[in-house]
Parts: structure tokens; C-alpha cells; sequence
């Protein structure tokens, strides 16, 4: 069974009642960077990225991600 790395960005906005406007003025990242990793289109994250929504949602790595089986969609697939 194969298992990837999944994002958990909309579950972590949501739970801190948090717009991507919101935070994207937090963070400094765009919204548009923000959109695309909300919904799975980024190849890569930079690390720089990374540490930005780490502390703009007051989180830890393994609140951001998830390692998901194969059958298991909820969440956003970042990388393969």
C-alpha cells in the first residue's frame, strides 16, 4: 500500500477560525501561493514557506502534515 504526504492547511484554518486572507497577511505569504498549496497545486514548498505557516497558525510540522494511505482523500496531497 503506497502512502503519501498530505497537508492538513484547510483543517488547521478552519479549526482557527481563519480566513487564506487572514492569513496571508500573517504570514506574508500570498494568497495565491496560499490557494494553490490549500488546494494541492504546488510541486515544492520551501522550507521558507514551510516555517511561515508553521508560526502563522501557531502549529507544529505534524499539525501541517500528514502521512495518508493511498485510499485515505481527505486531506490534500502534496508530494508522491
Amino acid at each position: 500500500m503506497k502512502s503519501y504526504i498530505s497537508i492538513n492547511l484547510k483543517s488547521l484554518i478552519k479549526s482557527k477560525s481563519m480566513t487564506l486572507k487572514e492569513l496571508s497577511k500573517i504570514t506574508g505569504i500570498t494568497p495565491q501561493q496560499l490557494s494553490a498549496i490549500n488546494r494541492a497545486k504546488p510541486k515544492k514548498i520551501e522550507f521558507m514557506t514551510i516555517y511561515k505557516l508553521l508560526k502563522g497558525l501557531s502549529c507544529s510540522p505534524n499539525d501541517l502534515f500528514l502521512i495518508q494511505n493511498e485510499d485515505v482523500q481527505e486531506t490534500t496531497k502534496v508530494w508522491y
